[in-house]
C-alpha cells in the first residue's frame, strides 16, 4: 500500500474515533475564535474533513521533494538514516 494512503487512513481512523467518542460521551466540543463567546465557534467535526485533507496535501508535497533523492521507499529512507 502507498505510504501516503496508509498514513492518511490512520489519521482518518484516529480522528473519526475521537469525534465519535466525544459524541457518545457528552457531545462534540466547539471552540470559539479567540475564546470569546461573541465570535463564532468551530466544531471538532471539521477535523474529520480537515486533518485527512491536510495530511494528504503535506505528504504529497513531501513525496515530491524526497522521491527524487530516495526513490520509491522515500518515507522509510527519509525517517531511518
Amino acid at each position: 500500500m502507498n505510504p501516503k494512503m496508509l498514513i492518511t487512513t490512520a489519521i482518518s481512523v484516529l480522528i473519526i474515533s475521537l469525534v465519535f467518542w466525544d459524541y457518545f460521551h457528552g457531545g462534540v466540543p466547539s471552540h470559539h475564535l479567540l475564546q470569546r463567546k461573541d465570535l463564532p465557534a468551530i466544531s471538532n467535526w471539521w477535523g474529520i474533513i480537515l486533518l485527512p485533507t491536510l495530511s494528504w496535501i503535506l505528504l504529497t508535497k513531501t513525496e515530491k521533494r524526497l522521491q527524487p533523492k530516495y526513490g520509491k521507499r522515500w518515507l522509510i529512507k527519509a525517517i531511518l538514516p
